[in-house]
């Protein structure tokens, strides 16, 4: 019984965190790395292909 408790505490506890950070289904997450040298030119095409899908 205590097995299955910690379990289902593990698993609420990642749900809520995944929540908590927005990963969930269509939510958008940027992460602007060192590989992105031109951070104007990404956000433009980011926007670009929100514009595409209508949002």
């Amino acid at each position: 019984m205590q097995v299955l408790m910690v379990v289902a505490v593990f698993a609420l506890g990642l749900f809520g965190f995944n929540r908590l950070m927005g990963y969930k289904k269509e939510n958008r997450v940027f992460d602007f790395e060192d590989r992105y040298t031109d951070h104007d030119a990404y956000v433009k095409a980011v926007l670009s292909e929100l514009r595409k899908e209508g949002r």
